[in-house]
């Protein structure tokens, strides 16, 4: 297969493959899509409405000629569409090798598309921060951003003042003088976020922004990445396969599974419609022949007659079940008493985490 063939469409009906035609640009169109879920076969129709301020993304198919699966052509990207608002973050959700950096990377011109469009406001700027930090190892920290920030216009002096800046907002200004491959890991994922702003970008695209750091840091990161999209009301895409990364910092989550987009919608969104259940976690149970199931959950029909699910531990104990909405109070003003009485010290009741919903739907 020569150069011009690398990506390809295969027509499984046809069982033969056919060149398709290359997005070489992208241009401004009004057109936004929403989402209606289709609960049956969870997939997604689009329906076409006026609307301003946003960025829309359809891939049809992105095909790959993969060695190590048997020399077969196959989807690495099929059928994902999506759209980004102002102010926005949509994050991209999946596992290793779901297809997030692949669409992040037709997003941004690094992998060619072999069929489907993307579309811009006209006169923006771009910043990416990519998955694997690619900064110069001799150069110093401050040089680096000087660089960048020449690159994207501004004057020598302006540089050095927006650099210092930069540095002091992201609090490695300690580190200024020091060259890049002396920095730790979260130093340099840092650096590379600040990179990805020094041209004052429209959109901003992360690609696993967090990865390899320590939780200090990945919350400090987390925090800067959620002011300056709040406070500069850019248009935001971000991968990651960390569950609890994407509640914090999206409106809306994709989610991706073998190149395929599966959900999609605001994290609460998500968890009403594909995991209803609730769980009610009680900590140091005080026993003394209590038994909590048996007192409180059986005789007081705490769960309303619906059923449920027990793990027990020493001094912990968990429930997962569904209930009503009128219930939810109920519970609470059950597990208030139990504490005040000093039959338990603890507890914690709330829905089911978006995790859960990720490991139960994205089987393998």
């Amino acid at each position: 297969m020569d150069d011009s063939d690398d990506h390809v469409i295969y027509d499984e009906d046809n069982d033969d493959v056919n060149s398709c035609t290359r997005l070489n640009s992208c241009q401004t169109k009004n057109i936004n899509y929403t989402t209606e879920l289709n609960n049956n076969k969870d997939q997604l129709e689009y329906k076409s409405i006026n609307q301003n301020d946003l960025v829309n993304f359809s891939f049809k198919n992105k095909i790959n000629n993969d060695p190590y699966i048997n020399s077969k052509i196959y989807r690495a990207v099929n059928d994902v569409t999506f759209q980004i608002n102002e102010n926005e973050c949509l994050s991209l959700l999946g596992h290793n090798g779901a297809g997030k950096t692949t669409t992040i990377s037709m997003i941004m011109g690094k992998e060619n598309i072999t069929r489907g469009e993307i579309y811009f406001e006209k006169n923006t700027y771009s910043g990416l921060c990519p998955q694997y930090s690619t900064l110069w190892p001799s150069l110093k920290v401050k040089e680096i951003l000087e660089f960048y920030l020449m690159i994207a216009g501004y004057s020598k002096k302006t540089s050095k003042l927006k650099a210092r800046y930069l540095m002091e907002l992201s609090k490695i200004e300690s580190y200024s003088n020091y060259r890049i491959n002396e920095l730790s890991g979260g130093t340099k994922r840092k650096l590379s976020l600040l990179i990805s702003l020094c041209n004052n970008p429209r959109h901003l695209f992360l690609d696993e922004p967090t990865s390899g750091v320590d939780p200090f840091t990945r919350r400090f990161i987390w925090n800067l990445i959620k002011n300056y999209k709040n406070e500069n009301r850019v248009i935001m895409l971000l991968t990651t396969h960390s569950t609890e990364e994407a509640e914090y910092l999206s409106d809306k989550i994709a989610i991706l599974d073998k190149g395929t987009l599966k959900y999609i919608g605001s994290p609460q969104y998500l968890k009403m419609v594909y995991e209803k259940d609730y769980i009610l976690e009680i900590f140091n149970l005080n026993r003394n022949n209590f038994n909590f199931e048996k007192e409180i959950v059986i005789s007081k029909n705490l769960f309303n007659n619906n059923q449920y699910q027990k793990e027990q531990y020493i001094n912990f104990e968990r429930y997962t079940f569904m209930v009503d909405k009128k219930q939810i109070a109920l519970i609470y003003n059950e597990m208030e008493l139990l504490k005040q009485s000093g039959i338990i010290t603890e507890y914690n009741f709330g829905q089911c985490p978006l995790e859960q919903i990720f490991i139960n739907k994205i089987k393998h």
